[in-house]
């Protein structure tokens, strides 16, 4: 009886190892069209003559990723989790359809109906407003799904196995921008990825179902209950030391999303339009790489070691990040530009997969956790991308050391959630 049940048991295994891995390749897909798009958009925006208007869609995505998280948990237990990931995945799909028509109008020189400038701005700040609503679920519905599929000695290993697949979108992505725009222009790069973002779609529909770990239907609440459980999850002691953490897997994301396009343009001067974009995706490229290794080698240390000892690492490599980042910047060098992405590449995949695995193995998977999650790296992107803005003026190394005193500040908050898992 027992060798059936260590036979079930790796089958349902093996199973769920499948499902994951399925997952990931649709975000792959799907991320592919979306992460170098998001990479580069101030860059293309700027381009293009459309003014902050990268700035200002990240600042709606994230803003309205943030806002999503109180009602999130409320609405994602009334769907399933395929419905979840097909609604999420709409508002990136609309997002990058706005991006094609604003590269549209300007490549033809249209003026007039949707293509006036105020037009352009109101289309894509407010499809960048519903991906933030939409990213809210796709990404709960995500961390549910996995969670669902795992088990208290997997945990660490089937989080890293998605997020090094899903991260290989910032290889596959960054190669496919570098050829699209180092040889035709913005209109066909959108194009194309709208195309993949609707690959990603009909591959969420055919997702293979999971049994969930707790019925869904206990977790459906009034959203003002909703908001209160959000709140309650807020408060929790044991939690809050590493609300810091979250909060800088936003400050990452708008490191490599805005400064680094600004220094890798700085360390090419007399580059054309299309060398730049071009140049700057080889650098999405080698930080796409080192995603998928860290993802890959730091899920099966989740399950080995403590991980809070595992943070600590992640945050020294964005750490170093930052401070290569200021070298690149003083050095005007194209290759200190692309070893701060790849040591951006290891710090945002190593704690991404240390942030979910905590909550789904010391805090028993709840929803509210990844929610608090996301809310946090929200609130780092809507702090990133307006010191982006406020100091669009003044030299970028002043941003940077900001980031740096702010990221090293963290530490000792994260000790308290050591002290107390010792």
């Amino acid at each position: 009886m027992s060798d059936i049940d260590d036979s079930f048991k790796v089958s349902h295994q093996e199973n769920n190892t499948t499902k994951v891995v399925y997952l990931g390749v649709s975000f792959m897909i799907l991320f592919s069209a979306f992460n170098i798009a998001q990479n580069l958009v101030t860059q293309i925006f700027s381009q293009e003559g459309y003014t902050n208007l990268g700035q200002y869609c990240i600042f709606a995505i994230y803003g309205c990723f943030g806002c999503s998280s109180f009602v999130v948990s409320n609405i994602k237990a009334k769907l399933s989790h395929k419905m979840g990931l097909i609604i999420g995945a709409s508002g990136y799909f609309s997002f990058l359809v706005a991006g094609a028509v604003g590269c549209y109008c300007i490549q033809e020189d249209i003026r007039g109906g949707l293509c006036t400038e105020s037009s352009i701005y109101t289309l894509n700040i407010v499809t960048a407003s519903y991906l933030g609503f939409c990213a809210g679920l796709l990404w709960l519905s995500q961390s549910s799904y996995v969670d669902d599929c795992t088990n208290p000695t997997n945990t660490g290993f089937l989080n890293g196995l998605f997020w090094s697949l899903c991260q290989t979108s910032q290889i596959l992505g960054s190669l496919i921008g570098a050829f699209v725009l180092g040889n035709t222009n913005h209109f066909v790069f959108y194009l194309l990825m709208c195309c993949m973002a609707g690959v990603a779609i009909i591959l969420f529909i055919f997702l293979p179902s999971v049994r969930p770990k707790q019925i869904s239907s206990a977790e459906v609440l009034p959203v003002k209950e909703s908001i209160s459980k959000f709140i309650d999850t807020f408060k929790d002691k044991r939690m809050q030391p590493i609300f810091p953490v979250m909060f800088f897997t936003g400050i990452i994301i708008i490191c490599y999303a805005t400064i680094l396009p600004k220094i890798a343009q700085l360390s090419l001067p007399g580059a054309s339009q299309n060398e730049v974009n071009e140049k700057t995706s080889f650098i999405f490229t080698a930080l796409g790489a080192t995603e998928f290794i860290s993802g890959s080698l730091i899920g099966k240390l989740a399950d080995r070691f403590k991980k809070v000892y595992l943070v600590n690492v992640t945050n020294l490599l964005v750490q170093t990040g930052l401070f290569i980042s200021m070298i690149a910047y003083f050095q005007s060098s194209y290759f200190a530009v692309m070893l701060a992405g790849i040591s951006f590449g290891l710090g945002e995949i190593s704690s991404n997969t240390m942030l979910t695995s905590i909550i789904g193995k010391d805090f028993d998977g709840k929803l509210e956790g990844f929610t608090m999650f996301r809310f946090f790296q929200c609130v780092g992107c809507i702090v990133g991308v307006l010191l982006n803005i406020a100091l669009s003026n003044v030299p970028l190394y002043i941003e940077i050391a900001i980031l740096a005193v702010l990221q090293i500040a963290a530490n000792p908050i994260l000790n308290l959630y050591k002290a107390k898992e010792e």
